[in-house]
């Protein structure tokens, strides 16, 4: 390619700089030299002996010219040590300038860049470094802006390059900075950098940019103001380096992009909501890894979700207050948090907004998930809480369900950990359903929840369930409450006088298969049952060889309200019959 000689013109920068053409890379980025001050990648006057660089890693990358002079502009390239003090003035940056070695910005410094302009560092992975060290005072801060038109994106902005790792930025003020797909700063490589006490003002579109695994060493302190909605887009490794004391105009946020949190990390209130973008998955295939949730606002896009613990070990803990909601503000416009076979989740202090499916709830979790809630709150959402069967789960504390289509969906023995004292609005609904019991469990009455029972529950392997008096459970057709089908199980049924357990079909007309207590039924008790719609020969039916007792029971719309086979031991007291029930008591034929 044939350089020619270009003569470029910074309007009123009062400065006129020669420069060569670049040649352009596949990303239209200079990989020749330029002009910058007085030369490019050589000593220039006010040149004072060498300096040491070190790259992102720690290794040194040789002596580079140490030059401080106050150049007329800077562009292309240059492999220097350079520093700029407050004294040289105002310095005009024109087309693209590539550090190569280092650039110091001393306090008051400023830098006025020609439309279009450009200041990249560490490009192609060269080591580089950018040392900015503004103060607080009005007087010492550094400044990038515009040397032309005060508008949005006159000049394209800062670029920090896989080279550019320990770059530390301080007292920074970016203005008028940023093309339309781009951002004011950007990160692009697995760099390490310090920006605090900084400003990014007046962007055309994103105020910081950070992709391919950048994060910062230190970032907290900044302001962002007349920029767009996006203030920051970082990836999930990115934001656990964010810091707090972050100043953001109403209704900016951070957008958090698809990707994989590979370390533990907290995520804070940094000032601004975060925007989930797409999926985040925390997991890894070594070192199991936590997210800390503490203080933040997280807005899922539309097919957006958290994914804790999919292919490997991952965990959320939420120490809050955390919410977690939709951009759409209604039922079902999210997919909620997933707590995988390998997941485990602590999470207290929380709301859940907004979120779930048809087969899915604002908080999810799978067979194998190990999920521990606190106070939580659930709204707003096509099912608040969803539970696979084999989920571990525990809550001790109120959890409140108030305005999602469903409450809550979850199996048998999960239903268990839910306790007396959760807060439902008026309609809310909790599905059952169904399962084999794994452990001794107890159900608890739900407040103002309607509990339906989905599918068939069974009781065996030793194993017993307690029904708590004062609740209500409306079963689906053709389905009923297996006791002791195979190996032993018991019932307890604890009902009372003034708070009985009551059991009917979950619709009108409709008929379940009732208590059924089976050969292996050891134990049973039931005590102050009230059964309805219960279709076959009785409304509690023992096999022969059940044993137990019954006491204050009856069946309304049913054969009979009990009825068992020869050989059964369980023993009716206070057994009367409901309305449109003939019998109390079936006994068979020919005992």
């Amino acid at each position: 390619m044939v350089k020619l000689p270009v003569v470029m013109f910074a309007v009123g920068l009062g400065v006129v700089a020669g420069c060569k053409a670049k040649e352009k890379d596949n990303n239209g980025l200079a990989t020749g030299s330029g002009h910058a001050g007085a030369g490019s990648g050589a000593p220039v006057a006010g040149s004072a002996g060498s300096a040491v660089i070190e790259t992102a890693a720690g290794s040194a990358i040789g002596d580079l010219p140490v030059v401080s002079d106050c150049p007329k502009s800077l562009s292309g390239g240059e492999k220097v040590a350079r520093t700029i003090k407050k004294e040289c003035g105002p310095v005009a940056v024109i087309g693209e300038y590539e550090v190569n070695g280092s650039l110091t910005l001393e306090a008051g410094v400023v830098l006025k860049f020609a439309p279009d302009a450009k200041l990249s560092v560490g490009y192609n992975d060269v080591p580089a470094k950018l040392f900015v060290k503004g103060g607080d005072a009005p007087d010492q801060r550094v400044l990038f802006t515009s040397g032309g038109d005060k508008a949005p994106g006159v000049w394209r902005g800062v670029e920090l390059y896989g080279g550019a790792g320990r770059s530390q930025i301080t007292g920074l003020d970016i203005e008028y900075a940023g093309a339309a797909d781009g951002a004011a700063l950007r990160l692009r490589g697995a760099i390490d950098v310090a920006f605090t006490r900084s400003s990014v003002k007046h962007a055309r579109n994103l105020g910081i940019e950070a992709t391919a695994g950048s994060t910062f060493s230190a970032f907290s302190g900044n302001t962002f103001d007349d920029i767009a909605k996006i203030a920051l887009a970082v990836e999930p490794v990115t934001v656990g380096t964010l810091g707090a004391g972050n100043t953001f105009p109403k209704d900016a946020f951070v957008e958090i992009r698809a990707g994989k949190v590979p370390v533990s990390a907290t995520w804070k209130n940094i000032g601004a909501p975060y925007h989930v973008a797409d999926e985040v998955s925390v997991a890894t295939e070594t070192t199991p890894t936590t997210l800390t949730l503490a203080d933040v606002t997280l807005v899922f896009d539309s097919g957006a979700s958290l994914a804790i613990g999919y292919s490997s070990k991952g965990k959320l803990v939420v120490t809050g207050p955390a919410t977690f909601t939709s951009a759409e503000a209604k039922p079902g416009s999210w997919k909620g948090v997933w707590i995988y076979t390998n997941g485990e989740a602590q999470i207290d202090n929380a709301t859940f907004a907004g979120g779930g499916r048809d087969d899915g709830g604002a908080l999810n979790g799978k067979q194998g998930a190990v999920i521990a809630l606190g106070a939580v709150t659930f709204k707003d959402s096509k099912y608040g809480l969803w539970l696979e069967d084999g989920v571990n789960l525990s809550a001790p504390k109120v959890l409140t369900f108030s305005g999602n289509d469903k409450a809550a969906r979850m199996w048998a023995g999960s239903f268990g950990a839910l306790g007396a004292t959760n807060v439902y609005a008026d309609g809310q609904l909790v599905e059952i359903g169904g399962g084999k019991l794994a452990a001794d469990t107890t159900w608890s009455p739900q407040g103002k929840a309607s509990v339906q029972v989905l599918d068939e529950v069974s009781i065996g392997d030793g194993h017993t369930l307690t029904i708590a008096g004062g609740a209500t459970y409306a079963w689906k057709s053709g389905i009923e409450l297996a006791v002791g089908y195979n190996t032993a199980g018991t019932l307890k049924i604890a009902g009372t006088a003034t708070a009985p357990v009551v059991m009917t079909a979950s619709a009108k007309g409709d008929t379940w298969n009732g208590v059924k207590l089976y050969a292996e039924a050891r134990g049973s008790a039931l005590a102050y049952l009230d059964l309805a719609d219960v279709g076959g020969e009785g409304g509690v039916f023992a096999k022969s060889g059940a044993a137990g007792k019954l006491d204050h029971v009856t069946c309304a719309r049913c054969a009979a309200t009990f009825a068992f086979e020869c050989g059964a031991k369980v023993e009716p007291a206070a057994v009367t019959t409901g309305a449109e029930t003939k019998l109390a008591v079936k006994k068979p034929d020919g005992c």
